[in-house]
Parts: structure tokens; C-alpha cells; sequence
């Protein structure tokens, strides 16, 4: 039983932590890459022109996500414009109370939120522009066939806005700073043990199999969004 209940901990882990750390850090690395590429070939400022919607999408979702967790907002910008004295493109600083267990969690998610943010953003633009394709990914997840998925209608002004949003969100809203991974290091351990408890809890309940089924659907949604995400870097026409 003790030997099932650590694999189970372990199981839960890598589902719910390892493979979206995976999906954050390939994204983020991207989108770093991303940047560099344009800021070289048009200056520094059209990383904030270009990626506008993105950076915005990313400090709202620290905002949102830090509001979640009960952390305070002490200021925020959503968007500015870089200088030699200051790279970044916005900001939100928050406070929490380091005796707090709940906040202390919140750390490692408001750190990641960016990428999740913008995700959802593209997620929700494709369900609007895209329904038909948008049911059959649904279908495909429910059903474990992702052979099912169908390619959406072809619309050329359907597909224009979403190219935008697509190029703009990836341009400016995946980077994750330095800032935001050390803020996130400070809520793993807290995660890590409010995972455990709540593994060994459900454990011992007929209830664990139906929770593992349902985190294996929601890890192939991730893995389709990952995958429509790295679509969208490679074959974004970057300048030569």
C-alpha cells in the first residue's frame, strides 16, 4: 500500500508539474528566441509594437493569478516601451505573506501564469473563429484519437485575425523573465506537499482512478495546445 501511494505522488507530480514546466520552459525559450530575432532586425521597440496583445495577456495573467491566491498588487503596467536602464516590457509587483501556506503556492503558479494566459487567449480565439475544428479537438481528447481532429473550414478573413492574434501573442506573451521562474521556485516546495497530502488522501478512496483518468485528458489538452503553440513559432515568417 505505502509502495502504491508513493508512486501515486510521484504519478500525480509529473502529470500536474513536470509536463507543464516542460510546456513553460520550451514556450518561454521560444518566445526568448522570438524576441531576439525581431528586436535585431527592427529594433527594440518592435518587440512592444509586434507583441502588444501578448505582453499585455502576460501581466494580466500574473495579476489575475496573484489576485487568486490573496496576494496584494503593490503596482502594475501592462505594457511599456524598453530602455537601456530597463528591458522589460511591463511589470506587476506583488506582496503575500511568507507564513501564509495558500499564498506561499501561489507563488509557483503566478510565475507560469503567462503562459497559460496566453494560451487560453489563443484556445478561446480558435473556439470563435474555428468552431466546427474546435468540437472535434474536444471529441479527440474525450475519446483519446487525435485522428478525429478535424482541420478548420477554410475563411480567409476568419483566418487573418487569428494569424494576428496568433503572431502578436507569440511575439510578446510567452516570455517568462528570470523574476518570474525565481518566484515560482519559492512555491514548489508548498506545492509539492500540498500535492502529497492531497495524493495520499484520495489514495485510499474508489475515487483515484476517475482523477487520474481525468488529469490523462487534460494532459492531452495540454499536449494539443503545446503542439498548436510550437506550430505557430515555426512557421511564423521571421526576418531573415
Amino acid at each position: 500500500m505505502l509502495i502504491q501511494i508513493i508512486k501515486n505522488i510521484l504519478l500525480i507530480i509529473g502529470l500536474l508539474l513536470g509536463v507543464p514546466f516542460l510546456f513553460t520552459i520550451v514556450l518561454s525559450k521560444l518566445n526568448q528566441d522570438t524576441k531576439r530575432i525581431v528586436s535585431s532586425r527592427l529594433g527594440s521597440k518592435s518587440q512592444v509594437i509586434i507583441g502588444s496583445l501578448g505582453i499585455i495577456i502576460h501581466e494580466t495573467s500574473h495579476a489575475l493569478v496573484a489576485l487568486i491566491f490573496g496576494h496584494h498588487i503593490i503596482s502594475m503596467r501592462l505594457i511599456k516601451f524598453p530602455s537601456p536602464h530597463d528591458s522589460s516590457l511591463g511589470y506587476v509587483n506583488h506582496s503575500w505573506n511568507p507564513n501564509n501556506f495558500y499564498q506561499r503556492i501561489g507563488n509557483l503558479f503566478i510565475g507560469i501564469a503567462p503562459t497559460f494566459g496566453c494560451s487560453l487567449v489563443v484556445l478561446l480565439a480558435y473556439r470563435i473563429l474555428f468552431p466546427i475544428s474546435f468540437n472535434s479537438v474536444l471529441l479527440a481528447i474525450k475519446v483519446n484519437n487525435l485522428q478525429s481532429i478535424k482541420l478548420p473550414d477554410f475563411n480567409i478573413f476568419n483566418y487573418l485575425i487569428f494569424l494576428i492574434m496568433a503572431i502578436t501573442i507569440c511575439v510578446g506573451g510567452f516570455d517568462l523573465s528570470s523574476a518570474d521562474f525565481d518566484n515560482s521556485k519559492q512555491g514548489i516546495l508548498p506545492t509539492l506537499i500540498a500535492l502529497s497530502l492531497i495524493t495520499i488522501a484520495l489514495s485510499v478512496t474508489p475515487f483515484f482512478s476517475n482523477i487520474i483518468r481525468a488529469i490523462n485528458h487534460f494532459m492531452i489538452g495540454i499536449a494539443i495546445i503545446f503542439n498548436f503553440q510550437l506550430g505557430s513559432f515555426v512557421h511564423y515568417p521571421w526576418p531573415n
